[in-house]
């Protein structure tokens, strides 16, 4: 978790950036940026119930590298995890249940 992140627990919905892939970790690093797996690392130490991976490098064509980086961090978890592109909506109820919705020209769906 980020040196500034004292407290945080619990949390229903984390949503954090993922620049790079970890061949780049020196790369994120040096720019003060994330890569999937540390974002991963991140949704753990807090508590997440859900992550939403966004802001992606140029390098990312596709986000099922990013997606597959973050599983293996996941993969015991209960962490659910989605990656976010632009116009995306993250619904977040009441009872703290996350639902990732894309748009596909006649209507949203998860």
């Amino acid at each position: 978790m980020a040196p500034g992140i004292t407290a945080l627990e619990q949390c229903s919905l984390l949503v954090h950036e993922a620049t790079f892939l970890d061949d780049f970790t020196e790369k994120a690093e040096d720019y003060l940026h994330s890569t999937a797996s540390g974002a991963a690392r991140t949704a753990l130490a807090c508590g997440a119930n859900h992550l939403v991976l966004t802001h992606y490098g140029a390098r990312i064509r596709h986000t099922d590298e990013l997606i597959g980086e973050a599983m293996k961090v996941l993969a015991t978890s209960p962490i659910s995890l989605s990656a976010a592109i632009d116009g995306d909506r993250i619904l977040v109820e009441d009872s703290g249940e996350v639902h990732h919705l894309h748009w596909h020209g006649d209507g949203w769906s998860c």
